[in-house]
Order: C-alpha cells, then sequence, then structure tokens
C-alpha cells in the first residue's frame, strides 16, 4: 500500500498539481498539504535561518569534488514549471558529496535548480535573519547506498541539497550568464534543450566558497587555461579554503514535501547581474508566482518547530 501511495505522490507532483498563486486553481503553498500531506510535517523547508540563534558545530570537512574540470557539466535543461531545472548527464561526469554532516555517506548530483523572485527583494527560499535574496539556487545529489535518486527520495537519508543564495551585483557571475542564455530556448512551460561542453556550465564557479566565482569580465582564453589548472576537485586550487555554512534536517520545498534533505546552507553569496535575473523572469509558467511567470516560485519559510540550525566552519587543513 505505500509503495502505491508513494507513486501517486509522485505522479501528482509530476503533473505539478500544485501552484504558487491560489488564483490559479491548484492549491497554493498554504494549502499545499491538503493534497500533499508530508507538506504539513514538522521537517519542512525552506526555515528562516536566525543566526543569534543557531549552534556552532563541527562536523569532518565537507567534501565537494567534480568529476571534469572546473566542474563542466552537461545534461538536459527542462522549464518544469516550478523552475529550470538542469538534469545532469552523470555518464558525462557530474559530482559527488561527502563528508560534513553527511555521516560516512557518498551522494551523487542529480539536478540542480534556481528559486528566484520577480523583483529583487525576494528569491530565495530559504532567509537570513528576515531577509530574502533574489535568487536561490539547489542542488540536489542522493545517496549513493540506494543507487538511484527515485530509492532515495524519500528516505530519511536520501538527499543532501547545497542552498547557493543569489545577490545581485555588476558584475555578474558569467557561468550564470551562461546559464541564463540557454534559458531562451525554454521560455514554455515544458520546453527542454540539450547542455553540451561548449555551452561552459562550470559548477565551480558557482560555488561561493570559489575565490573565482567566473566574473563577467575575464576573457574565454584564461578560463580555458584555469580548466587544465583546477582538476576534477573543487577545492584543489585553495586546500585551505573555508567553508562557512548552515545545516538542519528539512525536506524537499516542492511537493510531495518528503522530509528527507540535509541541508547545507553556505553563508557566502553567489553573484548575478540584473541582466541576467532579467532572462530568468521571462521563463513562463500555468502555477508560477506571477500571472502566467515562474518567477516567485518561492515556498513561504516553514516552523522549525524543535529542530536545530547548526552553524559550521569547514576546512580542508
Amino acid at each position: 500500500m505505500y509503495f502505491l501511495w508513494l507513486i501517486s505522490m509522485i505522479a501528482a507532483a509530476m503533473c505539478q498539481d500544485y501552484g504558487y498563486l491560489s488564483e490559479h486553481g491548484v492549491p497554493a503553498p498554504s494549502n499545499w498539504s491538503k493534497v500533499f500531506p508530508l507538506c504539513g510535517g514538522k521537517f519542512q523547508s525552506p526555515v528562516n535561518i536566525i543566526t543569534k540563534k543557531v549552534k556552532k558545530k563541527s562536523y569532518p570537512d565537507l567534501k565537494i569534488s567534480f568529476d571534469n574540470p572546473c566542474g563542466r557539466v552537461t545534461g538536459e535543461l527542462l522549464n518544469a514549471g516550478s523552475s529550470p531545472v538542469f538534469n545532469i548527464d552523470g555518464s558525462k561526469g557530474g559530482a559527488k558529496l561527502s563528508g560534513g554532516p553527511l555521516d560516512c555517506d557518498e551522494y551523487a548530483l542529480q539536478q540542480f535548480h534556481f528559486h528566484f523572485g520577480c523583483e529583487n527583494g525576494q528569491g530565495s527560499e530559504h532567509l537570513i535573519d528576515n531577509q530574502a535574496f533574489p535568487a536561490q539556487l539547489h542542488l540536489v545529489f542522493y545517496n549513493k547506498k540506494y543507487e538511484s535518486f527515485q530509492n532515495a527520495v524519500d528516505k530519511p537519508d536520501g538527499l543532501a541539497v547545497l542552498g547557493v543564495l543569489i545577490t545581485a551585483t555588476c558584475p555578474g557571475n558569467r557561468i550564470l550568464g551562461n546559464f541564463a542564455k540557454k534559458l531562451t530556448k525554454i521560455i514554455e512551460e515544458g520546453a527542454s534543450t540539450n547542455v553540451t561542453v561548449a555551452d561552459g556550465i562550470k559548477l565551480n564557479y558557482l560555488m561561493p566558497y570559489n575565490n573565482k566565482q567566473g566574473d563577467e569580465d575575464e576573457d574565454d582564453e584564461e578560463d580555458e587555461d584555469e580548466d587544465a589548472a583546477d582538476g576534477p576537485d573543487a577545492l584543489a586550487e585553495d586546500p585551505k579554503k573555508k567553508i562557512k555554512y548552515y545545516t538542519y534536517k528539512g525536506s524537499l520545498t516542492t511537493p510531495p514535501c518528503y522530509e528527507s534533505v540535509t541541508w547545507i546552507v553556505f553563508k557566502d553569496k553567489v553573484k548575478i547581474s540584473n541582466t541576467q535575473l532579467n532572462k530568468f523572469r521571462k521563463l513562463k509558467a500555468q502555477h508560477g508566482g506571477a500571472p502566467g511567470l515562474m518567477c516567485g516560485n518561492v515556498r513561504p519559510v516553514q516552523p522549525l518547530y524543535k529542530r536545530k540550525v547548526y552553524s559550521v566552519l569547514s576546512s580542508r587543513d
């Protein structure tokens, strides 16, 4: 019976029987739990991280490694209605995550996607001291001991998500610029496009702990030299670089809201320009956060209840 229930929940979510506005005729976030009961649980995400209330904690060093130089990835970019989703082609190289709060398990990157606002004062799902940011990147990893994302998605230790807060500056991030260019291929909901090596999506430069975040004014020739130098390990260029993050036990931020996620939200931010943000805001969606548009695809923060949010300073010494 549980298996049939699980299949029905996944099927409903895939059909996106939910939205971000009550006027769309499908449940808005405040009513998701009426269709997806887990959305009313006590381990839900996102949350408002109050920095004065977090607890400091020590963990083993967090390790993020990429199979390809600079974290180059290929795959499919999809307008899923709820977000622009990049599904990784793992056969051509992806990323692995281990250490930190993840015990002895290793997690593999399945996909990444973005939440973003219709204006700069909103967009991130997690808040820091009640402050929202224009966008947030979620990199979704599954526990390799379950062999697939589908097997892991509902397990208590099944998923780990890296949350990257994004702030609007000038210049922006060249890799986000490359990504934003591809968004023009998926304006309509359900549209998809292939992403190849030539498209230059390099996850290393979307990591906020990286001193080189791919500023737009860097030239391409220099970047190719960095490809050869960086190697597969995202931290290889600076082995003593500190990684600052918050972590807590939570859930997917969209239905079925499985409470299977170890959240790792970086304290440092990644940059994006307003020009790049505006390309995100042109994406269309039937049940997005604005009439006819995807922007505002943001679930409100959820109660912490008795959960603790931990502050971690990780190194590679």
